[in-house]
């Protein structure tokens, strides 16, 4: 869309995050929105973590504000403030994105792990029954490992240098998928 065809009417979709300059989906997205002919644009917020609720409360009552990326550091933040947790979020504690109901109210989910999931499915790779190591359990992280025990696999062991953050994310996942064999740390020696 260009500027020029923007008017009361375009839906605003918003990405939030504290740095916010690195981010590249509103250039993907506006392509996207133009290239289905969408009435709609999406534009970056900074918005400094002291700031979320005010920032939020403001956000609520635009009435053409239709949904919201959400990055780092308000990954966690988002899910005290919406009406609805997805069933990825709640796992995670954090979402990635926030949409406005028709009743208007807002709900968040998480999808970094099922777009990481849908990736390695679409170049070919399968996860049922597979035995996983993954470095790394921030929530992006976490999601990821939600995504992969919704795959089936056999096995999944989590490292993370923040050992309380590893131990946090193990749990939330040994709890919601309870038949999953599950660890923190490293991978044991012999087979993996």
């Amino acid at each position: 869309m260009k500027t020029e065809e923007i008017n009361g009417l375009t839906k605003v979709y918003a990405i939030i995050g504290d740095p916010i300059s690195a981010v590249r989906s509103p250039a993907a997205t506006n392509a996207e929105f133009s290239r289905l002919g969408e009435n709609a644009v999406m534009i970056a917020i900074h918005v400094a973590p002291a700031d979320l609720k005010t920032v939020w409360a403001a956000f609520t009552k635009m009435k053409n504000l239709d949904g919201i990326i959400v990055t780092m550091p308000h990954k966690a933040a988002i899910c005290d403030l919406v009406d609805e947790i997805g069933t990825n979020a709640q796992v995670v504690g954090a979402a990635n994105a926030v949409k406005r109901c028709p009743d208007g109210t807002w709900a968040a989910d998480m999808f970094d792990g099922i777009g990481f999931v849908e990736g390695m499915k679409s170049q070919g790779h399968t996860l049922k029954g597979r035995s996983i190591f993954q470095s790394g359990a921030g929530s992006a992280g976490t999601a990821v490992a939600v995504a992969l025990a919704q795959e089936s696999i056999s096995k999944l062991v989590i490292s993370d240098i923040d050992k309380a953050r590893e131990k946090l994310a193990v749990d939330r996942i040994r709890q919601a998928f309870p038949a999953l064999n599950i660890k923190a740390g490293l991978i044991d020696e012999g087979p993996f």
